[in-house]
């Protein structure tokens, strides 16, 4: 675990997510993490590739702006704007060329 789980969380949302550099998933999530989605729940950095990578097939230009962080010891929420364009197949919906923006918040898993 990282000494700074909060530096950690905003380093997943911009260097993974805002820069598009997946190949940092095996350093940013640790290898017991749990990653609770719609769909169910992802584990480790295989489960954080899954989602990073379905995701950013569906909206190739994903970005993120972080409103808020709330972080106490190990734990980190972020409140946060999604916004991208449905280029792709997202849990069995077709593309539709659509921009969106959606508000939410969630726990980084570390």
């Amino acid at each position: 675990m990282t000494a700074n789980p909060k530096q950690l969380a905003l380093q997943i949302i911009e260097d993974l997510w805002n820069r598009k550099t997946p190949a940092l998933i095996g350093t940013l999530y640790a290898a017991n993490c749990t990653i609770h989605t719609p769909d169910g729940m992802l584990h480790g950095p295989s489960g954080a590739t899954q989602l990073y990578t379905a995701y950013t097939t569906a909206f190739p230009d994903t970005h993120y702006t972080v409103e808020d962080v709330v972080a106490e010891g190990e734990r980190v929420v972020i409140r946060f704007t999604f916004v991208g364009t449905h280029r792709g197949i997202i849990r069995g919906i077709a593309a539709t060329g659509k921009s969106v923006a959606v508000a939410g918040n969630g726990a980084v898993p570390l």
